[in-house]
This record gives structure tokens, sequence and C-alpha cells, in this order.
């Protein structure tokens, strides 16, 4: 947006038309459309938005010209031009009546999610599973959607890193007082509430539990522990809360409230998830640890390939807080081998010697790419959470390392 409409690039026109749709934001297209027709000329949607945003400006003769000469041309066809179509007749004094019939559609694509959902015929469920995770952030971010649908997302969206605690819970929050959300989403605003406004802390930490046993998936279980974050970290410390301080920690973590879960120190036994949670993501962990504190880790680590293990050492070596013959000999038992190089390790590390913290950030987020924490090699791991903390941000390092370790 900070770009003038005179200087966008090709590329610059494909990322604005995807935002755009993205947003259901028809209107935004319309300022960039006229030169977008010339410049990404090989793009069909800019030359569809042609007629949209003629519409809108109450410029129907054009609107007609242009659905014609896009019709003629077979710009798009189907269920895309009579999107188009629909689009054309929200515009001022539009009067074109389209129905659309999804029945038809094959396949699901931005142009269908943003026309669709900014003319109020939201795509059926089925084409909503046919398109990638990014389409859940999408739709769990669009206000004219029904708040079922969008909390439907939320769990997608939440796993994502789209969602914060604080949007999630005011998104269950509306739901919670809404009649038409389903049995599955209304049960979870319910135990939400709970989770704030039980009577004691153990009821509040047994309406968590629900939530978290209640998820269907890696991706909702994660979703559920960043729903509940803000409704963990108001529960006092207290050993009698001992045996949920690791999901109680990691959910803190999923929200960034390090200070509250940094608390529970003295309650977590050592060797723990949640002890391994605290000792790379607390803030001003004093002192190092020990390699029969790694050990301990070990013995109780059920993940496969002892992943959990390498994540907290490459975490923990990239923060500063193990010592070099301790990390040797757990590196060695691990069969790991943090100093591993490559043009992508070398990149990062020469940023941050530079100081560069908007290409530590970006090539941060280049190692990170994968489907799982099972996709990042710990190596990246140490290296990315190293440079983060070379360039001053320690936080993010420690949340980084802390999500690595939680969902490895």
């Amino acid at each position: 947006q900070q770009v003038d409409a005179g200087n966008y690039t090709k590329r610059l026109y494909v990322v604005a038309m995807q935002s755009m749709l993205a947003n259901a934001d028809l209107a935004g297209m319309c300022p960039l459309a006229g030169r977008a027709v010339i410049v990404a000329k090989d793009d069909p949607t800019w030359k569809m938005a042609r007629p949209i945003c003629a519409s809108l400006s109450a410029e129907q003769a054009n609107a007609t010209a242009f659905l014609r000469q896009n019709r003629r041309k077979k710009t798009m066809v189907g269920i895309d031009y009579l999107l188009t179509e629909k689009a054309v007749g929200a515009g001022t004094d539009g009067r074109r009546s389209v129905k659309v019939e999804w029945t038809k559609a094959k396949g699901f694509n931005a142009w269908r999610f943003g026309l669709a959902n900014a003319t109020g015929v939201e795509p059926p469920k089925e084409y909503y599973r046919q398109s990638g995770r990014h389409v859940a952030g999408w739709r769990a971010q669009l206000p004219m959607l029904p708040i079922n649908s969008r909390a439907e997302a939320s769990y997608e969206a939440a796993a994502l890193g789209v969602l914060s605690n604080g949007a999630m819970s005011d998104l269950f929050a509306q739901a919670n007082n809404d009649d038409e959300v389903s049995e599955g989403v209304g049960n979870h605003a319910n135990l939400l509430a709970s989770t704030f406004a039980a009577t004691n802390a153990a009821a509040r930490v047994g309406a968590m539990q629900l939530l978290w046993n209640d998820a269907k998936g890696g991706r909702q279980s994660h979703a559920m522990l960043v729903m509940t974050a803000r409704a963990a970290a108001a529960v006092a410390p207290s050993s009698d809360l001992a045996g949920d301080s690791d999901n109680l920690i990691r959910s803190m973590m999923t929200g960034g409230f390090d200070n509250s879960a940094a608390r529970w120190i003295d309650i977590v036994d050592e060797g723990s998830l949640g002890w391994g949670l605290l000792a790379v993501g607390a803030p001003g962990m004093e002192g190092e640890i020990s390699y029969g504190q790694l050990d301990s880790f070990y013995d109780e680590d059920s993940s496969d390939r002892y992943l959990k293990s390498k994540m907290l050492l490459a975490g923990l070596a990239g923060l500063g807080r193990v010592g070099s013959d301790a990390q040797a000999e757990f590196a060695g038992e691990l069969e790991l081998d943090l100093g591993k190089q490559s043009k992508w390790t070398n990149a990062i590390a020469g940023a941050a010697s530079r100081g560069e913290n908007g290409t530590v950030m970006l090539l941060a987020a280049a190692g990170l790419q994968g489907s799982s924490w099972s996709k990042v090699p710990p190596h990246f791991l140490y290296h990315i959470v190293r440079a983060l903390k070379e360039t001053g941000r320690d936080a993010e390092a420690r949340m980084i390392a802390a999500e690595a370790v939680s969902f490895s």
C-alpha cells in the first residue's frame, strides 16, 4: 500500500490481487486495475476486475462492454465468469440477477473465494477442503461471514499463527452469544468461558482439559492450546496442579505469556516437557543447563527419533544457555551436528554478524518452511535462534525455540 500504483511491478500486481481476494475487497482492486491489465496482461483476474470496477463506479455501460469482451475472448468461463457477472450486478444500478451453482464447479481458487464471499454466496464446505491451509486464515478473518464459518476455520488459522489468542478468544466470545453456531463450536465457546469464569483454579483447568482432550488431530490440538493461553496465564502456580503443568506451560507459550509461564519453574519436574519449555522459553534464565538435566529430558522423550531432545539442544545452544562440554556430549548422544553449514546457514550467520535485522527475519522464515517441525532440521533452528538473539530479537528466538520443542 505504500507503493504508488504507477510504480507497481508485475509481481506486485499478482500479490495485490491475491491480497484483495483474500479479504474479499473488490473495491480495493479498482485503483490498480487500469494499469494492471497492461503490466500484468497475462493475468485474467485483472481483466475481469475491469467490469467489476466499472460497475462499482456506476459506469454500467462500460461494465457491460468489458464483460462482453471477456466473454467473447473466454478470459474466464463457467463459475468464474458467473461470479464476475454477479459482482458486476452488485455495483451501483447493476440490475443483474445471477444464480451461482457450485455443483458445476471443479476445484477452488482465490477468485472464487474472494468474489463469492464478497457477494454473499459463501462456497460449500467441501470447496474449502479442496483449498490450501492458507484459505482458513483468510476465512477466519472475513467479517462478512457467519460466525460459525469463521469459528470452524479458526482452528487451522490459529495453528498457522494467523489468529492470536486474543483474536480467537474474541471470536468464540461472539460464538457463545450466537444461537446459530454448530454444536461443536458452541461447546468450545462455553468451555472457553468456563476457563475464565469457573469458581476455582481446579475447575478452570478442568475446562481447559476438556478443550485440549476434544481436539481432533495435531492442528486442532495446537489451536486449543492457543485458545486457552490467556486463561492458563491467569492460573496461579500450585503443586496441586503439577500434573497439568506441561500443558499449561505449552498453552502459555503459544500466546507469548513467557513471564507467567516462568512462575511454574519450582513446580515442574526436571526433565519434563514443561521444564524443557521453560529452559528455552523463559526470560532471564540464569546459569547453564547441565548434561544431567538434558539427559533427564532425554529419558522422558517419547518423540520420533528424539526430535524434542534435538530441538531442545538446538534452542539452548542458539540462546547460549548450555555449556560447550554439555552441548558436545549431548549432541554426541543424539548423533546431532549443529555445525552443519550450507549457503543458507552462511547467509543467516553473515546477516546476523552485520546486524541486518530484516534480512535475518526473512532468512529465518525461509528456513522454517515445511508442513511440521519434523521438516525443519534441528541445526536450522540453532542458526535461526542464534541469529535472532544476536540481532536483538531475544523474545522471538525464545518463542520459536519453545514452539519447536512443544510441537516436534
